[in-house]
């Protein structure tokens, strides 16, 4: 059996570059000496394969979203309301990991099915913070699929403006991070957000109780 000659730092730097942006089985014109399941192999290896889905999920979410300007105002109202932006904080292994979070809470199953329709994918029942509420529901999108989204609602946030500019800030870095590493200031992104959602949930706490 020959052995496969090794892999040089020019077919890395290929590999890290485009198996993110184009087929893989287009990666052949890249490298026409290697094959399809060693290119395949060696991507895993250097972990460009989570890169991919990243990159898949947000261009599949961009041609899904047919909004009109009123959904997007809609959205963006029932955001500046009922919404959360934030980054979720979640143990995955031995790592700690930082995912980017839309979600909006109401009572209204009625705009929960609109929701669904508009493409929000995680659709459950929230528990409520106190006793006396009645339980309510929670539409989410979550990961880089949240990126279109954002940048739909943003020109018609009011409140939830500078929530959003942060985790879009958040998202085009996650897309454009080496492979392999995580973002060094994700702690910061991660903690803008936490003090922002802390206080506006605070003044929200203030008016329920008038």
């Amino acid at each position: 059996m020959v052995k496969a000659k090794p892999c040089t730092k020019e077919e890395i730097e290929i590999i890290k570059t485009y198996y993110v942006r184009v087929p893989s089985k287009k990666m052949q014109e890249y490298l026409p000496d290697r094959s399809l399941e060693w290119i395949r192999r060696k991507a895993r290896e250097l972990g460009v394969t989570f890169l991919r889905l990243k990159g898949v999920q947000y261009a599949s979410k961009l041609r899904e979203l047919g909004w009109t300007k009123e959904d997007a105002i809609y959205i963006a109202g029932l955001v500046d309301g009922e919404g959360t932006i934030t980054l979720k904080k979640s143990k995955f292994r031995y790592s700690i990991c930082y995912t980017p979070c839309l979600s909006i809470a109401n009572n209204s199953k009625i705009i929960m099915d609109d929701l669904k329709q508009l493409g929000f994918g995680i659709w459950r029942k929230s528990v409520p913070l106190k006793k006396e509420w009645n339980r309510g529901y929670v539409a989410e999108v979550r990961g880089i699929s949240v990126k279109p989204f954002l940048e739909r609602i943003y020109p018609y946030l009011r409140i939830k403006k500078e929530h959003c500019l942060i985790l879009l800030e958040f998202c085009e870095a996650w897309l454009n991070s080496s492979v392999g590493t995580q973002l060094k200031n994700v702690i910061d992104y991660y903690n803008k957000l936490k003090v922002l959602n802390a206080h506006a949930n605070s003044e929200k706490a203030m008016e329920t109780e008038r």
